[in-house]
């Protein structure tokens, strides 16, 4: 009987550990199509932002505090493309055995630049609020002073945040920055990120309900105003084409991700003695690869939807092509 016994034992032995070779197995494969993809979103990121910028300071009918203000996330989206991502593909391939002090700064910018990113998009739905309702008095409002106080604006909330982290104060529930996969702050450790996760979300939502209540503003607006009124003003009924695209995208690309930290919030309450003991990797599975993809390639989909949308920059680009062309030939 003894025998039977250690036979069964073995073969549950064997049997888990060949289950935890498969999740083992299906995590490395998710972690490289991550970076794969991540590596992608970065190369798109950087190329289509730099042109942009380039193409926006070299414009001068794009100086205008619309396209100012957009200049400012295209900014915001060339350095995730340039610093963020690529840290976080190392961090992916290398499973985090880089020094701390990388993934606090990984953990910093990333926290930083796509908060950032989202203040911005509040910034870009106030703006074309005040031109769609005043759009006679819009242009002569748009100064230096102005454009200084929204870049304040726009960095000084995402800084507070990122910093909180990096104080030591997590026993206060103020975060820290962590390895789960890439470096972030997570509810997977509840009580050490329990209060700067409530700043995080009460910060996403109060700014993806601005945009939203600014936009509806915007459509009623636009509806009573006549063409006429509208085309008045300057070229007001096109920027708000481009703007509400891209700050559109923001929403949906941070709308999941609110989402599932509610879910994971409520799993931390309900749970907390699992919060403890759960591995880094059990949040890596198909959802949180989809959910993590769409926010990183907000920093893509931007520069994209601003080329596309912006005659001044379609023009250039065919002008540019065309002349390429012309020199081949010749």
């Amino acid at each position: 009987m003894t025998e039977d016994y250690l036979t069964k034992l073995q073969g549950i032995n064997t049997t888990f550990s060949s289950t935890q070779l498969i999740q083992q197995s299906n995590i490395e494969v998710i972690i490289i199509i991550l970076a794969a993809i991540s590596g992608i979103i970065g190369f798109i990121a950087v190329f289509g932002n730099l042109s942009n910028i380039i193409f926006i300071w070299r414009i001068s009918a794009l100086h205008n505090l619309n396209n100012l203000i957009i200049l400012n996330l295209s900014f915001v989206d060339f350095l995730n493309g340039l610093i963020v991502l690529p840290m976080i593909i190392v961090i992916f391939l290398t499973k985090g055995k880089l020094p701390y002090s990388a993934c606090l700064f990984q953990g910093f910018m990333l926290t930083l630049l796509y908060t950032a990113s989202l203040m911005t998009s509040t910034a870009i739905a106030f703006d074309r609020l005040h031109a769609i309702m005043y759009p006679f008095r819009y242009h002569s409002d748009a100064t230096v002073q102005k454009l200084t106080i929204i870049l304040i604006c726009v960095w000084s909330i995402p800084i507070v945040i990122a910093t909180l982290p990096l104080l030591g104060l997590q026993k206060y529930g103020l975060g820290k920055y962590r390895y789960i996969d890439f470096c972030a702050i997570s509810f997977i450790f509840y009580d050490e990120n329990c209060i700067v996760y409530w700043i995080l979300n009460i910060f996403v939502v109060a700014c993806i309900v601005i945009i939203l209540c600014c936009y509806s503003a915007i459509f009623y607006t636009a509806y009573r105003k006549t063409t006429q009124e509208l085309t008045r003003g300057g070229n007001i009924k096109m920027s708000i084409r481009t703007t509400s695209l891209i700050v559109g995208t923001n929403f949906v690309c941070w709308l999941p991700l609110l989402i599932i930290n509610c879910q994971m919030y409520l799993n931390a309450v309900h749970s907390p003695s699992e919060t403890t003991t759960i591995s880094p990797h059990a949040k890596t599975d198909t959802t949180t690869v989809v959910i993590v993809t769409i926010l990183f390639s907000n920093a893509a989909i931007n520069p994209v939807i601003y080329m596309l949308t912006n005659s001044h920059i379609k023009k250039r680009i065919l002008f540019l092509f065309r002349n390429n062309q012309v020199h081949n030939i010749s």
